[in-house]
């Protein structure tokens, strides 16, 4: 069962929530970045058989994408979880790695990707992955950065035992990932406040979930209730 949530999101926050140590600035920032850059962004697990299957994808392109490699039986998320490499594609028009999966993969409008494999000790239990419609979207910073995610949702997914409880992982990444308009629209308030483009207006985002210890979400209704009782006081002045 495959769920669609807006997971390049809320790479930035899952690191807040997650990691051990504070967050740089760079992490901040990189991941901001790859969230402006990104088309989709997915998990894929691998099944008993080395099949794999995709437990949350953040639309249907990414589904699409995902479904053609298990078909073919190639492309970059089965070579990242096959042998423990993280994978870039700068342009699948001209990679000459999977042309049968390349080729119909930038059909469907996808030019760029970024795989990398979920390792926990000796177990590759799958993969996550970032796609982009403009070719050379990715470089080492954003591999090192989706590295630091694929790192934290392992642990994460090595704590399952079941295959409903992986379920209930999926579940709980679209809990963590709801309200995604609530995000945007806090986003596009601090950039009208405080002039900035929509990377920093983001970072400040995720500095605050960080510092505060809250989900993303929150910290962005909260930002929407402050503005919404500001814009009530101006027009209640007004009248």
């Amino acid at each position: 069962m495959e769920q669609n949530l807006p997971l390049a999101d809320v790479l930035a926050v899952v690191f807040a929530r997650t990691s051990g140590s504070p967050l740089s600035q760079e992490t901040v920032d990189t991941a901001a970045e790859i969230i402006a850059k990104s088309a989709g962004a997915g998990v894929s697990l691998m099944d008993g058989t080395g099949r794999g299957v995709t437990t949350a994808a953040s639309g249907p392109v990414v589904g699409q994408a995902d479904r053609l490699q298990y078909e073919l039986g190639e492309g970059p998320c089965l070579r990242a979880a096959a042998h423990r490499v993280v994978v870039r594609i700068d342009d699948m028009t001209t990679e000459t790695r999977w042309p049968r999966w390349c080729e119909r993969a930038s059909r469907l409008g996808m030019r760029a990707s970024l795989s990398v494999p979920l390792v926990v000790g000796e177990r590759c239990l799958g993969a996550v992955k970032v796609y982009a419609v403009e070719p050379g979207a990715f470089g080492d910073r954003e591999e090192r950065v989706v590295g630091l995610f694929a790192e934290q949702a392992a642990v994460l997914l090595d704590g399952t035992k079941s295959s409903d409880d992986t379920w209930r992982f999926g579940e709980r990444l679209t809990a963590a990932m709801r309200d995604r308009d609530a995000v945007a629209t806090a986003k596009g308030i601090l950039m009208e406040r405080d002039h900035v483009d929509e990377h920093t207006a983001y970072a400040q985002l995720v500095h605050l979930s960080e510092r505060d210890g809250k989900p993303l979400r929150d910290v962005a209704s909260s930002l929407l209730r402050t503005s919404h009782a500001e814009d009530r006081e101006v027009d209640v002045v007004d009248r």
